[in-house]
């Protein structure tokens, strides 16, 4: 029998934000935090070492590959890592590598969500990859 939502075991999912309009960040946040009013099939964690998604939104700018490296280097060897939105994927606006923005050079994501910003429907549907 399966169960709804609210009664299963949601995945924990940690949020990366790189730089960017903010736009997919937003939406992530609003779907891990409170659901944006429906039943999301992922809550936010507050490390990458509980994680097992880790959502990355933004492009990396100003020198942060490093520092986001590590945070996802901190996540258990079977997160799936997403990359969300066109600025994480190396497309968007701010992607821009003669400036030096784009995404990390380490990224190399289990999913890919396009858009700008993305849609809430197809990362719910991503998300629901990782749910029991």
């Amino acid at each position: 029998m399966s169960l709804p939502l609210p009664w299963r075991v949601q995945p924990p999912a940690f949020h990366l934000r790189l730089g960017g309009c903010g736009g997919c960040a937003l939406l992530v946040d609003s779907l891990l935090r409170d659901g944006a009013g429906k039943r999301t099939p992922a809550v936010e964690c507050g490390s990458p070492r509980q994680a097992r998604v880790v959502l990355v939104t933004g492009c990396a700018c100003g020198g942060t590959d490093e520092e986001a490296f590590a945070v996802v280097a901190g996540a258990p060897g079977e997160a799936r890592l997403i990359a969300v939105g066109d600025c994480a994927l190396g497309d968007g606006p701010f992607a821009e590598p003669r400036r030096g923005a784009g995404p990390p050079g380490w990224l190399k994501p289990d999913a890919r969500v396009p858009g700008c910003p993305v849609t809430p429907e197809r990362l719910m549907e991503e998300l629901r990859r990782d749910a029991p």
